[in-house]
């Protein structure tokens, strides 16, 4: 049954990102997700980039706005690569991303006043 609303759900989802891009666009600090004009993004997450992530969520949680971290760890550091030898230092890049990366609230049923709450307490947080 959920499987005949997926294509619904990922418009919105769609659309929420973009009311997320308008309200977060230009803010210093920020870095919102790039979309590839050959292909549409579904945004499972809407992950942005924030050099001070463990300030920014703290201050959201204050402000009531629930965040995500996923894979903190990057891949080359996981334990069932530990074999290849590996260590800190070896993808910077990829260390950066997994210290940085933030994921907002995002989810088909969220109204465009929730999104511009987020917007609100991203703007206010010490990016």
């Amino acid at each position: 049954m959920k499987l005949k609303r997926l294509p619904a759900w990922n418009e919105r989802r769609r659309a929420l990102a973009g009311r997320y891009r308008e309200g977060l666009g230009g803010l210093k600090g920020v870095v919102l997700p790039l979309e590839s004009p050959r292909v549409r993004h579904v945004y499972h997450l809407f992950a942005v980039r924030v050099a001070n992530r463990d300030r920014v969520r703290a201050a959201l949680k204050e402000r009531g706005v629930d965040t995500g971290v996923h894979y903190p760890v990057p891949l080359h550091l996981q334990p069932c690569y530990s074999w290849m030898g590996l260590r800190e230092g070896s993808f910077p890049e990829a260390e950066r991303a997994a210290r940085e990366v933030l994921t907002l609230p995002l989810y088909p049923e969220m109204s465009e006043a929730q999104v511009d709450r987020v917007c609100e307490a991203l703007r206010a947080a010490p990016c």
